[in-house]
């Protein structure tokens, strides 16, 4: 990609950015992030956008300033783009409807580099799949990814030796747990 196109895609983003920051104070706030994946086609409800939020926000102000949303942005088109890559597809006389069956969760993971063993995945997936029909989802999918992305994130603060096992107290485990979306 072009450095030209690089700048031609990241002025769009800060244009679509700016239309819903409505006080224009440089942030989006919940409400206004909530409008703007609407806007995106990405429905979710106020507790899912304060996790990305927290997810995103390096600054602590529960808000996102443009780079924080231009990462998210990045965050959602990479996860859209392994969900599409093994994605199956239903037809129904409404329309479609696209999934992941856990077994291809698996394999969108392990294409992002991320390793579980089989009884980690079944219970991360049980937990994403809100009408227990043992498939996920885009927006299952995108909950499910920003969940491991905070895990590999607070595991990799633990893991200073990086040997991929960490030892915590009680203490820890509940602060770490804090970090996770």
């Amino acid at each position: 990609i072009s450095s030209a196109k690089m700048e031609s895609s990241s002025d769009q983003l800060y244009l679509f950015f700016m239309e819903f920051d409505k006080d224009r104070d440089g942030e989006l706030e919940p409400s206004e992030l909530c409008e703007a994946l609407s806007k995106g086609n990405i429905h979710y409800n106020k507790t899912d956008t304060d996790l990305m939020i927290r997810a995103f926000d390096r600054s602590g102000n529960r808000r996102l300033n443009f780079d924080e949303f231009k990462d998210l942005a990045t965050f959602l088109h990479k996860v859209q783009d392994s969900f599409n890559s093994v994605s199956c597809t239903k037809s129904f006389r409404d329309g479609e409807i696209h999934f992941l069956t856990f077994d291809e969760v698996n394999v969108a993971l392990t294409n992002s580099g991320v390793h579980l063993v089989p009884e980690a995945l079944q219970a991360m997936c049980r937990r994403y799949d809100s009408d227990r029909s043992e498939t996920i989802t885009l927006d299952e999918f995108i909950r499910l990814f920003l969940f491991v992305s905070s895990c590999l994130l607070t595991f990799k603060a633990y893991d200073l030796e990086k040997k991929g096992q960490i030892v915590l107290s009680f203490s820890e485990f509940v602060y770490a747990g804090s970090n996770l979306c």
